[in-house]
């Protein structure tokens, strides 16, 4: 039996043929890389402000292309965002973390917040940001840095879902999972 190499995204105009890749054994998922697609990266997170909340105040990414994410976004917004760091920095004399494991990840990561990023979410709507959603473990450890931070309120949103649909989450595509 032939398996599916490619999966067609589409968002507005913007199509993609994206790769299908085993990431568990019998698992397989549509890997999207953004990374460098201007026309994509563009495309989506255009259709992906226009879909949030407009009342957000900064924005929170992951390092990586959270990070990426976060501040495309700030510059269409004209808002600020926070990074959430893979590694501690020497910057962080004090610090909060939160630990997820990716679907796509061999090991889970650690995510660092220094007090001085912190502080900047406090008593503030935050919109958490990553780019497709599967498990949900890299949303819960932003989200929980956000709470730990004392965030007012915390908007979840992802370019793409991944396997069940989510009505927690704001997004502009849906993409399968493949289990055999």
């Amino acid at each position: 039996m032939s398996k599916q190499q490619f999966h067609e995204l589409t968002i507005g105009t913007c199509r993609r043929q994206v790769r299908i890749v085993e990431v568990q054994p019998a698992v397989r998922i549509a890997f999207v890389d953004m990374v460098g697609d201007m026309e994509l990266i563009d495309a989506a997170l255009r259709a992906l402000i226009a879909k949030v909340p407009d009342d957000f105040e900064v924005i929170l990414g992951g390092d990586t292309v959270g990070m990426l994410i976060a501040h495309h976004l700030g510059l269409v917004s004209g808002r600020p965002y926070v990074v959430a760091r893979k590694k501690r920095t020497p910057a962080m004399a004090a610090f909060i973390t939160a630990e997820a494991q990716s679907v796509a990840a061999t090991e889970p990561a650690t995510f660092w917040l220094g007090s001085h990023h912190a502080d900047a979410l406090a008593g503030r709507h935050v919109l958490v940001v990553d780019e497709v959603t599967s498990t949900g473990s890299t949303l819960r450890a932003l989200r929980s840095l956000a709470e730990q931070a004392g965030a007012e309120r915390i908007t979840q949103a992802v370019i793409a879902t991944e396997g069940e649909p989510r009505d927690d989450v704001v997004s502009v595509a849906h993409l399968p999972v493949w289990k055999e």
